[in-house]
């Protein structure tokens, strides 16, 4: 019995000083350093129909100088009003929202609309960004899904509300 209480105790002061053995005490992965997320907050417009197109940026492990970024719309949808594109700078530890519009479905279908980010590395210690990122809608007549990655046949794999 000492044994094992021992060995137990031998185990738990060691296992936080050898990775290998790590199976209870878990780090985090680091924060990216900025994550742009473009979504319908209150859900995708059906045929006809209006909803809100909302691009949040967040820099939790730095500032981000000169950012650029810009919507690009299928023929699906058009902008009712505000803004598809945006610059400027984001504070480390931020999250600002940089885009709000609203958009109108004007044809059925399945559609992609592209976020494209760009962030000078000249301004920004050399980290760069220069990309596009995508959200994927299906538009019906009474209904209208949207999600990060394209729909299978028959829906979306992975609905987003």
């Amino acid at each position: 019995m000492k044994r094992i209480l021992l060995l137990i105790i031998t185990c738990v002061l060691i296992m936080p000083l050898v990775p290998a053995c790590n199976l209870f005490w878990h780090e985090s992965p680091p924060a990216e350093p900025i994550t742009v997320h473009l979504s319908f907050p209150d859900g995708a417009p059906p045929l006809n129909q209006e909803a809100e197109l909302v691009c949040i940026v967040k820099t939790p492990a730095m500032s981000a100088k000169n950012l650029s970024l810009s919507v690009n719309l299928p023929e699906a949808l058009e902008l009712v009003s505000g803004d598809l594109s945006w610059s400027g700078d984001v504070a480390q530890g931020g999250e600002i929202e940089v885009i709000r519009a609203v958009v109108r479905s004007v044809e059925i279908g399945n559609w992609t609309i592209e976020l494209i980010a760009y962030l000078d590395p000249e301004e920004n210690g050399g980290f760069a960004i220069s990309g596009s990122s995508h959200i994927y809608v299906s538009i019906s007549e009474d209904s209208a899904e949207w999600g990060i990655n394209p729909p299978r046949q028959g829906g979306f794999s992975c609905r987003l509300r």
